[in-house]
């Protein structure tokens, strides 16, 4: 419904103590689905889906991005190219106003290189802007490279690790996807999260449909001991 979901602990001998994901809308009495979703199931999708991320499927259009880098690059060493060459020109003129001795011959030499000058410029003027553009675009990626290395390190750190001692991992690693990811959202019905990221690209992971429970109305009733 587009309402953020809640965490709710239980204490009922169904759900042992463990926390769930419900509807904050159902839960203040509304009219919504009261179905629950464990905690650690929603986790574990989300984190087993980004321990195996690559920077391609966050950064929007990777493969332009790449294919772009590629011309740019070109691009950068053409000017390079360009300005080698105007200074070669320009070092000849000088060389040459040196042993001219004619007003006209010097004239049409300072004219030249007044020309070569302003081509220079704006050679170097177009080179940086190529290279600006290189440094944002790789930039981009090196940054959402070594997130996505910390999180990776952090998620197998969580493996290793006795629950008791996660609780502090856990919130490093909730920091982290935090820069990465906008929004989570649960959908009961067709049993998939989707993940948006800040970046603009959205996934959608499956849920283990056994461990979705939903709510008993009304309350069951049992003869004897209460099933485990």
């Amino acid at each position: 419904c587009g309402y953020p979901m809640q965490c709710i602990s239980h204490g009922n001998a169904k759900l042992h103590g463990r926390t769930t994901f419900q509807c904050s809308k159902s839960v203040k009495g509304l009219n919504c689905d009261k179905t629950k979703v464990l905690y650690e199931l929603v986790e574990s999708a989300v984190l087993s889906y980004c321990s195996g991320l690559d920077v391609s499927d966050i950064i929007p259009h990777a493969e332009q991005t790449a294919s772009e880098l590629s011309v740019l690059q070109h691009e950068s060493g053409a000017r390079n190219g360009e300005i080698s060459e105007i200074d070669r020109q320009l070092e000849g003129i000088l060389d040459s106003k040196r042993i001219g001795k004619s007003e006209a011959y010097l004239k049409a030499l300072e004219q030249r290189y007044a020309s070569l000058d302003v081509l220079r410029n704006k050679a170097i003027t177009q080179r940086e802007a190529i290279q600006n553009r290189i440094a944002e675009l790789s930039g981009n990626g090196q940054q959402t490279a070594e997130q996505l290395r910390s999180i990776r390190e952090l998620i197998e750190g969580m493996k290793q690790m006795p629950e008791q001692d996660r609780i502090a991992l856990r919130l490093n690693l909730r920091t982290q996807l935090r820069r990465l990811i906008r929004t989570i959202r649960i959908n009961t019905t067709s049993q998939r999260i989707s993940i948006f990221f800040h970046s603009g690209q959205r996934r959608s992971v499956n849920l283990r449909t056994s461990e979705i429970i939903m709510d008993a109305y009304p309350k069951r009733t049992f003869k004897g001991s209460r099933p485990k």
